[in-house]
């Protein structure tokens, strides 16, 4: 379990003082796995270098499993992954790293589980290799497989998916969820990768400057806003046209553009709006590849909140 009761962090940039974290009260559960969500300098990682106590908060307290964190020890609760694989060695190789971070934190040797590891994290052909020497993945694999050997009650990791490839960021979604269920371990996580987020998530938090401004199950957060979503695909040709025509009913809209087809995504508040600007596109003679309604996404969802409440 990890609680922060109060907490709050204070920086001085030369003649200035930041305040990071305000008032923090919150509470995660054990097995929980929770995303932090929030733009740059929203306090994400102050948050989590003040729970691994590389920053000492300046008012409030820290728990990690009943434990205050100023109070105790509480390295052997606790293993992390941050950004920019800043947790490893890179003058060691990674079968050196793994078999460092386990003996650090459980006092022996184990080569089986490190062959273990370098297994499930695929680092068989450059387990022997300087971390330096490989590749921005590699290193973040290295990185990840040294957090989880510790095998710690706490897990934090900050941008897990960094730097993988897609078929192996899926497996990382996977090794995630699994770890949480089959073990009982907090796992709380900061990314930008909203697949992982959606896919792995048990509770969101969205942070604003030192804030948090919503901390729930995505179900409950999604009832909050009340917008769908008409997707319209159409020729490229033809999206200028489209695009003229949404203007002039007002509504909320992007493009994404592709090869030989454009996508609109219009925010509507109910299945009226739809048929008005299906009627107003086709009045116009205008003939989409496909119209279809979806339901808020993650990634729209947490544009929404935060902007609903800055």
């Amino acid at each position: 379990m990890v609680e922060f009761k109060n907490v709050s962090k204070t920086f001085k940039k030369k003649k200035t003082k930041v305040q990071a974290l305000k008032n923090l009260t919150f509470k995660i559960e054990q097995g929980e796995i929770v995303t932090i969500l929030g733009r740059n300098g929203a306090g994400k990682t102050t948050l989590i270098k003040c729970l691994c106590n590389i920053f000492i908060p300046d008012e409030g307290e820290i728990y990690i499993n009943d434990l205050n964190t100023c109070k105790n020890n509480t390295n052997k609760e606790i293993a992390s992954v941050f950004e920019g694989a800043r947790n490893i060695y890179w003058t060691l190789t990674p079968s050196e790293n793994l078999e460092f971070f386990y003996r650090m934190k459980k006092g022996k040797k184990n080569p089986d589980l490190i062959d273990k590891y370098i297994k499930i994290f695929e680092l068989e052909e450059k387990k022997n290799s300087i971390v330096s020497s490989l590749s921005r993945g590699m290193q973040q694999k290295t990185a990840i497989a040294c957090a989880f050997i510790q095998d710690c009650p706490i897990l934090v990791l900050d941008e897990p998916t960094l730097g993988l490839d897609i078929e192996f960021a899926a497996k990382m979604n996977k090794l995630i969820i699994d770890t949480a269920k089959e073990t009982g371990k907090t796992i709380i996580i900061t990314t930008h990768d909203m697949n992982l987020v959606n896919s792995s998530s048990d509770r969101i938090m969205i942070l604003n400057d030192g804030e948090i401004i919503e901390f729930d199950y995505i179900d409950r957060l999604a009832n909050l806003i009340e917008t769908n979503y008409l997707k319209i695909k159409i020729s490229s040709e033809n999206s200028l046209n489209l695009e003229r025509i949404i203007n002039t009913s007002g509504l909320q809209f992007s493009i994404v553009n592709y090869n030989t087809y454009d996508e609109f995504q219009i925010e509507i508040k109910d299945i009226s709006q739809m048929v008005e600007v299906s009627t107003l596109i086709f009045s116009e003679k205008i003939y989409p590849n496909s119209i279809s309604v979806n339901n808020t996404d993650i990634e729209n969802l947490y544009i929404a909140l935060l902007n609903k409440k800055i």
